[in-house]
């Protein structure tokens, strides 16, 4: 594993990359206070819902899904995260604001990314050597599609691959070995393959069947 810039990374030589998109591509920090701000906002007002009984209660939400879809998309899903808020809050299901929070936290999460300057002279360096990016990502699929059009850069992917359609999570090397596959196999005439994401408990994985360059992204 090498820690780089998206920048510094080589391209001769390299025939597919395998690329994560939260917080490589922008940043996620970002755009998630911005959302959970929106939908603390609406439940201030509309459910009288305080900020710190928002801030214990979403957490602790957070923490039962990820306990109950270990390693899967679902753990992600903010739907679950609302609902089961909520339910702890007020005692009962609350259809309504569960709906309101879900689409007004991924409404404005999307409304606030962007793109990084580097990220995109990447891809657009990968185009013009006609180099394949999958991108590789953990999340509800329908999800990154938006954030990937958002961001308007299908034009430079050729696959993605989420952990909701294989339906494990990196670092599972199955997430990346299914990416490849998709992609038409490993690269020909000598070339190797890139992994590149920011977190290295996440983007990195042990490949023993195929040239693997592994790079970490630092800014």
């Amino acid at each position: 594993m090498e820690v780089k810039t998206l920048n510094d990374i080589e391209l001769d030589n390299l025939g597919l990359v395998l690329l994560d998109l939260d917080d490589t591509l922008y940043s996620y920090a970002i755009s998630h206070q911005a959302a959970l701000a929106a939908v603390s906002d609406w439940l201030r007002e509309n459910r009288a819902v305080a900020y710190d009984d928002f801030q214990t209660n979403y957490q602790r939400a957070r923490k039962k899904v990820h306990d109950m879809h270990k390693q899967t998309a679902a753990g992600h899903s903010r739907f679950f995260y609302f609902q089961f808020m909520l339910e702890h809050i007020f005692g009962k299901t609350d259809f309504e604001a569960t709906t309101v929070c879900d689409e007004l936290y991924w409404s404005t999460f999307i409304e606030n990314m962007v793109l990084y300057d580097d990220a995109l002279h990447f891809l657009e360096l990968c185009k013009a050597k006609n180099i394949d990016i999958c991108i590789v990502t953990d999340l509800l699929a329908s999800v990154q599609f938006a954030k990937i059009k958002h961001l308007a850069i299908g034009k430079y992917i050729r696959y993605i691959v989420s952990s909701e359609e294989v339906g494990v999570e990196k670092p599972n090397p199955l997430l990346f070995l299914y990416a490849i596959e998709k992609s038409g196999g490993p690269p020909v005439n000598g070339k190797h393959i890139a992994v590149i994401g920011d977190n290295p408990k996440k983007d990195i994985f042990d490949s023993k069947l195929y040239a693997v360059k592994q790079y970490l992204i630092c800014r």
